[in-house]
């Protein structure tokens, strides 16, 4: 009898046993289930476009245009380039021919070729000129290797800036250029081109020598103008640079003596470029052609 009890709590204890865990279960309603956090999941990233560019290939931002007075160099002051801009603006207005300045740092980085291929690529790129005939003068300095190029276009750029009269403009802006008196320089140019244009729209350009009409306009003409209109904006900042008649005249008194004594020009060229012509849009090799580069050092 004993036995038999001892039996059945055991088989008692047992179903208890196995009860309990179905009981924690259970314990777990649908509610609780649902008011759990869901697990984290990672948003997949979204290629990035394949012609972005990154800080270092950012794409460069070019020169859009060229004014009458153009320094990727730096070397003129905000008020020197502004009147200059100005005086060039007054010539090429009065007479129908632009009158143009451009300084970069060197021209080797716009051209594979010369000074003289980088002044015709800028002046055709950038459209410059006036009138049909896109007439206009243009002055490029590099300042790596302090090279210059003068050379002119159109119809009426070719009749008023001949050969002797753009070897005299040299003889203007030459000597300011060689002292570092930028402003000065451009002065001079603007001054000379103003002069030469005057003679041309009288008939009279200068070839060989200069006509009456011409010393007449230096005295009291355009040159006169141009020069109250720069030197007043300068307010005396330039300085003076007055051509010597000879080349011991620039040797400082006492620094070197000089056993003989001899004028020769140096580094001094003259290009003759046959210029193809384009009846196409803006931009192309139109109108009269060029006139002969004047390039060298300063």
């Amino acid at each position: 009898m004993k036995k038999l009890w001892l039996c059945l709590l055991l088989c008692l204890c047992l179903v208890l046993t196995l009860s309990v865990p179905a009981l924690a279960v259970n314990s777990l309603t649908p509610q609780n289930t649902l008011n759990a956090a869901p697990a984290a999941t990672e948003e997949p990233e979204e290629p990035a476009p394949e012609n972005t560019p990154t800080p270092t290939e950012a794409p460069v931002q070019q020169q859009q245009t060229l004014g009458y007075v153009t320094d990727m160099a730096g070397i003129l002051t905000a008020s020197e380039a502004q009147t200059l801009a100005d005086a060039a603006e007054t010539v090429a207005q009065q007479y129908g021919c632009g009158v143009y300045i451009v300084v970069v740092q060197d021209y080797k980085a716009y051209t594979n070729g010369s000074v003289e291929t980088c002044t015709e690529d800028l002046y055709h790129h950038f459209n410059l000129g006036l009138g049909d005939g896109r007439d206009g003068i243009i002055l490029l300095l590099s300042m790596a290797e302090r090279d210059y190029d003068l050379w002119g276009y159109g119809p009426f750029g070719k009749y008023a800036f001949t050969d002797y009269g753009m070897d005299r403009m040299e003889e203007q802006f030459l000597p300011y250029f060689r002292q570092n008196n930028w402003a000065g320089g451009f002065s001079a140019y603007i001054r000379a081109a103003a002069n030469l244009l005057d003679a041309a729209a009288r008939g009279e350009p200068v070839e060989y020598e200069m006509p009456v009409s011409l010393k007449a306009a230096i005295i009291g003409g355009p040159a006169a103008l141009i020069g109250f209109i720069v030197c007043g904006g300068l307010k005396g900042q330039m300085k003076t640079a007055k051509e010597k008649q000879t080349a011991d005249d620039y040797v400082v008194s006492g620094s070197a003596k000089l056993r003989v004594s001899t004028d020769q020009f140096i580094n001094r060229t003259r290009t003759v470029t046959v210029i193809e012509h384009n009846s196409g849009g803006g931009g192309g090799r139109t109108g009269g052609g060029g006139t002969s580069h004047h390039s060298g050092k300063f």
